[in-house]
């Protein structure tokens, strides 16, 4: 092996190697391509699990040199197919577009003047589905106990539970819902 100390970031160098000993020198090998990076890239990027029903939050250890970071979010783990989510100047970034139960993968890059780092490793992270709010049951009706709630972002139907006695008895599914009343 061979450490370049004399390379420049942010340039592409060819390299190829020949074969010495006491007999002569071989012809040089095919060539490779290699560059020493522009800045390092971000290390130990994390991305909330559910902690949050309105953000992924994602944090990183920041890289020597960066100006600001790319943060890169896709619905697989490639980041060939994600797209670019924001540009910071910190280490941390609130995703609040993230549509609700959906997973993501995010990969962050830094920016120096002398252009961008290699993609860090991923995190998949993915945003709560908020609890429904205003819940309120019918009271003394002969046909029916009507419940209703508020809608919440993101929810395609709604679960409907009934436990008898405190709200520590065991709970029965009645039914789904895609509206807001049962």
């Amino acid at each position: 092996t061979y450490a370049d100390s004399s390379a420049t970031a942010g340039t592409t160098y060819y390299y190829r190697v020949k074969a010495s000993n006491s007999g002569g020198t071989s012809a040089f090998s095919a060539y490779d391509a290699g560059s020493l990076a522009v800045v390092a890239g971000p290390a130990s990027v994390s991305a909330s699990d559910g902690a949050y029903s309105d953000r992924v939050s994602l944090s990183w250890e920041a890289s020597a040199g960066a100006t600001a970071y790319e943060v890169w979010r896709g619905s697989s783990n490639a980041y060939s197919l994600a797209s670019k989510a924001a540009t910071c100047q910190t280490a941390s970034y609130d995703d609040t577009s993230a549509q609700p139960g959906a997973l993501y993968w995010y990969w962050v890059r830094s920016v120096a003047a002398a252009g961008t780092s290699a993609f860090s490793a991923s995190d998949s992270g993915y945003r709560a589905i908020s609890v429904p709010g205003n819940v309120a049951a019918t009271v003394g009706n002969t046909d029916g106990v009507t419940v209703s709630w508020s809608a919440v972002e993101g929810a395609a139907s709604y679960e409907i539970g009934r436990g008898a006695g405190d709200a520590s008895a065991p709970e029965t599914t009645l039914g789904v819902s895609t509206g807001l009343s049962y």
